[in-house]
């Protein structure tokens, strides 16, 4: 109800409500990552150290020599290819559980906590994949009871962790400015849930192919360096074009009711 061109207490009230709702209803745009590998010929693209302690390191050697892929939710435009994308793992692995899975085979798991972060040619950070704090994602391995096989994987997702994507201006300006990116679903500065992650290891050995890595029996950590090949796929999500301007009237709608 409006008074004198003005609405009385209990419709801004009302107002802002409803379109707090529908800020937070509101549909997210998604963004897709991805790259299949390295194209470094005298390198892994993963390497941990061993255990020390209750945990043990996951890193990658900063090597520029990947394409990073940014696509939009698998939708009409084409992926933007990213060349010569330098990747810094710098994760943080803790013994979880080991469990038989099926006859020999045994299930290895680890908490990961820590960020992985994509850079440019020259040293400026792309894109950023964070766990917030308190929370961790997953790194899992099949072997034997004291052994990692030579494939695993290290996941993250809003269903088990708080995963964040954060972005600069430097991806913004790879991807061909404001406009472009946002296209790609590249708006503001972090992402909202559901975000996810995966890197997918591959070749996983000791120092060499047929190496396994052992583990100490007690803490079940890995007893030495370790090293794996990895491809990697993720995705963001940010609120669709116009989300942010139906929160923004949420905002006025409650600051007017303050100042009533």
């Amino acid at each position: 109800m409006c008074i004198r061109g003005k609405f009385v207490r209990g419709s801004w009230t009302a107002l802002a409500a409803a379109v707090a709702a529908l800020a937070v209803s509101a549909p997210a745009q998604a963004t897709f990552y991805s790259f299949a590998s390295d194209t470094n010929s005298s390198g892994y693209t993963v390497s941990g150290s061993a255990g020390a302690g209750s945990s043990f390191q996951i890193s990658s050697p900063l090597v520029n020599s990947y394409t990073l892929l940014v696509d939009d939710d698998n939708g009409p435009l084409p992926s933007a290819a990213i060349n010569n994308v330098g990747l810094i793992i710098d994760f943080q692995a803790q013994h979880a559980s080991s469990q038989v899975f099926i006859a020999s085979l045994w299930r290895h798991t680890y908490t990961v906590t820590g960020t992985a972060r994509f850079v440019d040619s020259g040293g400026n950070t792309l894109l950023t994949i964070q766990f917030d704090s308190g929370t961790s994602g997953i790194f899992t391995v099949f072997g034997g009871q004291n052994s990692w096989s030579s494939v695993g994987s290290i996941l993250g997702s809003d269903g088990i962790a708080a995963v964040r994507y954060s972005w600069t201006p430097a991806l913004v300006a790879a991807l061909g400015g404001p406009a472009a990116a946002a296209q790609y679903g590249i708006v503001g500065t972090d992402s909202i849930a559901p975000d996810d992650f995966s890197f997918d290891l591959s070749v996983l050995n000791a120092g060499a192919i047929g190496s396994p890595v052992q583990l100490d029996p007690t803490s079940k950590l890995p007893t030495s360096r370790w090293q794996s090949e990895s491809s990697f796929s993720g995705s963001s999500n940010v609120p669709e074009p116009g989300s942010a301007a139906i929160a923004g009237l949420a905002i006025i709608a409650g600051m007017r009711r303050r100042r009533r």
